[in-house]
């Protein structure tokens, strides 16, 4: 019997529409891709939610809220935020875990989450023209207390951390 097959579908990225120009950003059609992707067969839906003035990526549990209410309105998929950036960079942020993941436990106490982002490690993004220049762009970091809380909040609300 052949094993069953999940297929996620990444609704948009943390970059902006700068570098992913057809990325859905508002609410609607961030649940208008939900229920396309879903519809095609995704079971699991990524996504990063962005604030309405500034075009720019934020955690705001209203919002990721609003998305995923959508989404399941019509169709029952998983569906899971991103984190906030954390390393060093183009943005060089720093959080403490609990407020890295105040979006995630709040999702995860309202009962939306069954699925949550832990990332464990670090990872190096870089363009092409930066490699060949030798510059590092963006150096994404999931410290080791960072890790711990994802997994702790897991536990107690019961959702699955994805790696």
């Amino acid at each position: 019997m052949p094993s069953p097959v999940f297929i996620e579908a990444a609704l948009n990225g943390p970059w902006s529409q700068r570098r992913q120009p057809l990325m859905p950003v508002t609410t609607d059609a961030l649940i208008a891709e939900g229920i396309d992707c879903a519809r095609a067969g995704a079971s699991i839906i990524h996504i990063h939610v962005y604030d309405p003035d500034t075009g720019q990526q934020f955690e705001d549990f209203d919002a990721y809220r609003a998305v995923i209410e959508g989404i399941r309105e019509y169709e029952d998929v998983i569906i899971y935020p991103t984190l906030p950036l954390s390393g060093f960079g183009e943005t060089d942020q720093k959080f403490a875990p609990e407020a890295r993941f105040e979006t995630v436990r709040k999702l995860a106490e309202a009962g939306l989450l069954e699925w949550s982002v832990i990332d464990p490690g670090t990872t190096q993004i870089t363009e092409l023209d930066a490699i060949n220049e030798e510059q590092v762009q963006f150096l994404y970091i999931n410290s080791e207390p960072e890790i711990r809380y994802g997994l702790e909040l897991a536990s107690q609300h019961h959702f699955v951390p994805s790696f």
